[in-house]
């Protein structure tokens, strides 16, 4: 893994997730989101799929920790969720 590029940002080569992103790095963060309580725990909140359920949750974490709460995952989203003790 390279190094992080960001202090506190454990996945910094993921890039920005948002509304269409899909796969493993959107599944791992929809597992975060369950972890803080923003989506619940259930099989079809974590399907690896970056829909509206997703976004509404990221935008609930982001509020919490004080960011802009735009529903995109970049390194400040994933700071702040690191900042939450969810990571």
């Amino acid at each position: 893994q390279p190094p992080s590029t960001s202090l506190g940002d454990p996945h910094s080569n993921w890039g920005l997730l948002s509304s269409g992103s899909s796969g493993p790095n959107v599944k791992a963060w929809q597992q975060v989101l369950v972890k803080g309580g923003f989506l619940p725990n259930q099989a079809s909140a974590v399907d690896g799929k970056f829909g509206p359920v997703t976004v509404a949750a990221t935008k609930l974490l982001q509020t919490k920790a004080g960011v802009v709460a735009d529903g995109i995952v970049g390194p400040l989203t994933r700071a702040a969720a690191r900042s939450l003790n969810l990571w």
